[in-house]
């Protein structure tokens, strides 16, 4: 059966300035939320991160289907009038139109969704986050999948030993899309040396001190034989995870491979590119999912 999570967020009100919703407006959207459950909805969470509320929802319906959207409109605008009785602090501020016209995108609310084959077991993490950068995630996500004193996995799990492909835009570069996708553990370094200060790496703010042209443009040749090729046995192919932010602001971008069990996401097509070689490439975001569009 495939799956869809959709994740969706809004500022609808909140104690004191960008603080956090009030339990009352927690609850009206709860409501709403709850209400939907077992018929449009297989399952919800409702939660808040600063003053942003947050609805995770599992359907079936697939992605950015009217029904789910206008279900979390609803529940976005039944808490937004408890705010405004309230009298909280930007009440409803997230929502930029007075009626729903099928989609959120455009209407004030963040969106992230994906859907997939479901597998035996399948445990998943939301990452969330406000009041903060697009490399938010940069640390997490680096060692999750290249970090093996943190997670075990890396070495334990045959499917995850050949490692994981990380695609880096570099964020200083505003007139065009710029970057790299470096393998990990073989470019190990370079990934690292490209996360900015204060989320566990030595550059300056946005990528790397010296950007992506920084780097080499060629991999060191491993010991005693020749380099590996992309694409051959043991390299999985990529996934993708995690798409760019918001229009004109692409966030950074990590794509990895499958577990090795019915992957998920979508695969990216085609053969090797110049940017697993360490070129820096430049150009549009071809199969990236967009998340918090």
């Amino acid at each position: 059966m495939r799956i869809t999570l959709s994740v969706l967020k809004a500022d609808i009100g909140s104690v004191g300035g960008h603080t956090l919703p009030s339990p009352a407006v927690l609850a009206a959207v709860k409501e709403v939320v709850e209400e939907a459950k077992g018929s449009l909805l297989l399952d919800a969470y409702v939660f808040h991160i600063g003053d942003d509320i947050v609805l995770l929802l599992s359907h079936t319906r697939g992605v950015a289907h009217p029904a789910i959207h206008e279900l979390a409109w609803k529940a976005f605008r039944e808490g937004t009038e408890v705010a405004k009785r309230e009298g909280l602090y930007g009440a409803g501020q997230d929502l930029l139109k007075d009626a729903f016209t099928g989609n959120l995108h455009g209407l004030g609310p963040q969106v992230a969704e994906m859907e997939f084959a479901e597998r035996p077991s399948e445990p998943f993490m939301v990452l969330a986050a406000d009041k903060t950068e697009p490399g938010a995630f940069n640390l997490p996500l680096y060692l999750a999948f290249a970090d093996p004193m943190y997670s075990s996995g890396l070495l334990l799990s045959p499917e995850l030993r050949p490692g994981f492909r990380f695609r880096i835009m570099d964020l200083a570069q505003t007139e065009r899309d710029s970057y790299i996708e470096l393998d990990a553990p073989e470019r190990l370094y370079d990934i690292a040396a490209l996360q900015p200060q204060g989320q566990g790496g030595h550059g300056e703010a946005g990528v790397g001190g010296g950007g992506l042209a920084g780097l080499p443009e060629e991999p060191p040749p491993e010991p005693g034989g020749a380099e590996e090729e992309a694409g051959e046995p043991g390299r999985q192919e990529v996934q993708e995870v995690v798409g760019p932010g918001g229009e004109g602001a692409p966030g950074p971008v990590l794509r990895v491979a499958p577990h090795g069990v019915g992957g998920v996401g979508v695969a990216v097509e085609g053969g090797p590119s110049e940017a697993q070689e360490g070129v820096v490439k430049e150009g549009g975001q071809e199969a990236v999912r967009e998340v918090f569009r």
